[in-house]
């Protein structure tokens, strides 16, 4: 039988294959203020602006928010149901009215072990159709909370750290136009790519070896 030291190094290089399975090609990290960052749901709906170095299409997302009000309910793995969008630039420096992309994704949620204002910062992973976007290109990209199970408005978008091309994060209603949130410039995402094969090979190969060692 495999020793159980064995089965948990297995089960570490089988979440490491499924971490490996993406590589972010835009990333703004996590930044921890005196804000918990704006709410994200059909009423006020945000999106922030990015640009890729290169040609790219994006097959999956990842994000950082927090339930105002709940604490720390959740220990992980846990999926919530969110409404995926990206949009182009309308040519004054805000999004169009309409999404080129939408798509209803179940996003799995992780632990941090961070918290803000008393409530429990949590990570986001979410796979979807692959959206092809051009380098040097402004696109804005927005996550909206719709799980029923949750209350409304509850859940807040972590604030990120700006980059050189950042402007103001916009807010509004679908559809209706956008205003500028002049207290928050960005908000905590990362968009991926799925890794070169190369990788995952190798770490597959790692854990076959793993099963051979009886």
């Amino acid at each position: 039988m495999i020793s159980r030291l064995q089965t948990v190094v297995s089960l570490g290089v089988l979440v490491a294959i499924a971490g490996a399975a993406s590589a972010a090609v835009y990333e703004k990290p996590l930044w921890l203020n005196d804000d918990n960052g704006a709410f994200s749901y059909f009423d006020q709906l945000i999106v922030d602006d990015f640009k890729l170095a290169g040609d790219a299409t994006v097959t999956n997302a990842s994000w950082y928010g927090n339930f105002v009000g709940a604490g720390d309910p959740f220990s992980g793995g846990e999926s919530f149901q969110f409404t995926v969008r990206f949009f182009n630039d309308d040519g004054a420096g805000q999004a169009s009215t309409s999404a080129f992309f939408t798509q209803n994704v179940a996003a799995t949620l992780g632990t941090t072990g961070l918290s803000q204002e008393g409530d429990a910062i949590y990570s986001f992973f979410a796979n979807f159709d692959g959206v092809s976007l051009n380098a040097e290109t402004k696109y804005y990209f927005s996550v909206e909370e719709i799980d029923p199970n949750t209350a409304k408005p509850s859940f807040r978008w972590n604030n990120g750290i700006i980059d050189g091309d950042d402007d103001f994060i916009n807010y509004g209603v679908l559809g209706q136009g956008w205003s500028q949130d002049t207290n928050r410039s960005a908000a905590a995402f990362a968009l991926n790519v799925p890794a070169p094969a190369s990788a995952c090979a190798v770490l597959a190969g790692l854990l076959a070896v793993g099963r051979r060692r009886r």
